[in-house]
């Protein structure tokens, strides 16, 4: 039998890489002067953000239920914030929406990762 944790890394895994492509895709949208307007609005969540998560996520192995409602709820939280954040700053409508699915797909398999290892452990 496999063991539920690497079954549950994969799916999240899979989330990600989907959810990487769209966005890469997304990019390919906008101009260079929006790109670095992007680069530059988000640098210090991309640096923050990752790590937040990952502490969530070990956490989340110490207090599993707290700490895996705290982790989605950042998570949500953060894609809002960012959300809003093009909004504000004029970003193409065509981008926005790939920017919604790609946000949907990586919390697809985050999500899933979340249900599996709470389905696999009680």
């Amino acid at each position: 039998m496999t063991d539920p944790f690497y079954i549950a890394i994969a799916i999240l895994l899979s989330g990600v890489i989907a959810s990487r492509f769209i966005s890469e895709n997304a990019l390919k949208l906008l101009t260079a002067e929006k790109k670095a307007e992007l680069v530059d609005a988000f640098s210090t969540q991309r640096k923050f953000g990752l790590l937040t998560i990952v502490v969530l996520l070990f956490a989340t192995f110490q207090w599993p239920l707290a700490m895996a409602v705290a982790l989605v709820g950042y998570y949500v939280a953060f894609q809002l914030w960012s959300l809003a954040r093009l909004r504000k700053m004029a970003f193409p409508a065509s981008y926005i929406r790939r920017f919604l699915v790609s946000s949907f797909v990586s919390f697809a398999g985050f999500a899933a990762f979340v249900l599996y290892l709470f389905w696999s452990r009680y």
